[in-house]
């Protein structure tokens, strides 16, 4: 717009500059090269007037397109004018980021429509039997006793239990934070990680051999290593879950660089990925672990988009699975 302002304003001293230009001719009886000058002036203001009121209507109609929430609107840049060209530019840049924070805001909203449905189906299904049982005790007290009140209390506690982690996982969801990116040394990184995969396969008796660490030498991350850190606990967890009851359980991890982009890979041998639940892996609250809260994947997932990657997995039944961690962009340390 800066180059908008500096060129109307060439254009109108060009006028300016013109006219006085006849003038000083007149006052020197040049009169034919007065009237040419004239003519030039008049010429070059009627341009300007014209370029002006194009311009008028398509900032008027751009403005109307935007109230009415128009996300199909684009003007055409092919035009004489340098000036109406460049506008019109600016304004296909502004409608194009304004079709993609639409669609941006939509998917958000069947997102959390999706999610917000989920959690009152639940919540529903697991308040029921307390509602009930609280209802009972209060109408009919004497048969609560015992052996019958510690298995109802047992009950209420085993419900809430649930409402609680519905809760907490929902939180989790909903409040990922934004990256504090850092460079960040792979191998001290990678080393904490192995810390953290050996813990959690002792947890399930699996040796700490089960765990394969491949780093890359010299390799640099532009991370948030303690939000990386979750997202690789997270896929390790996963692998470590699958290979639980394989004969010869491995699980790799490998970082590399391709095309100078960070890789990272978290491959197994263990069970892979069913048919069923391919399409909704990252799906919030999809899990077919007993006990698990389905939000690993879908938080690890939006983690890395927020570091400009991306997450996938693939994997079939029986041939175990593999998570690929890919830096589309490399942040900046601040």
């Amino acid at each position: 717009m800066r180059h908008l302002r500096l060129k109307t304003i060439l254009s109108l001293g060009a006028c300016f500059l013109i006219t006085a230009a006849g003038a000083f001719l007149i006052i020197h009886d040049a009169i034919p090269q007065a009237i040419i000058a004239f003519a030039c002036a008049v010429c070059a203001a009627a341009v300007t007037a014209l370029t002006m009121r194009n311009l008028i209507i398509m900032v008027s109609t751009f403005v109307k397109g935007l109230e009415a929430k128009d996300s199909t609107m684009r003007f055409d840049t092919q035009t004489d004018s340098a000036l109406l060209q460049e506008v019109t530019l600016g304004m296909n840049r502004i409608a194009e980021n304004y079709r993609n924070n639409m669609r941006e805001l939509e998917t958000s909203k069947l997102y959390y429509d999706r999610i917000l449905r989920f959690m009152t189906h639940e919540m529903r299904n697991l308040i029921s039997p307390v509602i009930s049982l609280a209802g009972d005790m209060k109408r009919n007290p004497s048969r609560y006793h015992d052996a019958t009140l510690e298995e109802t209390a047992t009950i209420i506690e085993q419900q809430s239990g649930q409402i609680r982690r519905l809760l907490d996982s929902y939180h989790t969801l909903t409040h990922i934070p934004e990256p504090d990116i850092k460079r960040v040394d792979a191998i001290g990184f990678f080393r904490k990680v192995k810390s953290m995969a050996d813990m959690e396969a002792g947890r399930r008796g699996l040796h700490t051999d089960v765990c394969r660490f491949n780093i890359a030498k010299g390799m640099t991350l532009y991370m948030d290593d303690s939000l990386m850190g979750q997202v690789m606990v997270n896929l390790i967890r996963n692998s470590l879950d699958a290979v639980a009851d394989v004969g010869n359980p491995e699980v790799e991890i490998t970082a590399t660089v391709s095309d100078g982009n960070p890789c990272i890979y978290v491959s197994d041998n263990g069970c892979g990925i069913p048919d069923s639940v391919r399409e909704n892996l990252f799906q919030p609250f999809m899990t077919t672990k007993p006990g698990g809260c389905g939000v690993g994947l879908t938080v690890s997932r939006q983690i890395m988009r927020r570091h400009g990657g991306e997450l996938r997995l693939s994997g079939s039944p029986g041939h175990g699975a593999r998570a690929v961690i890919t830096f589309s962009r490399q942040g900046i340390p601040r």
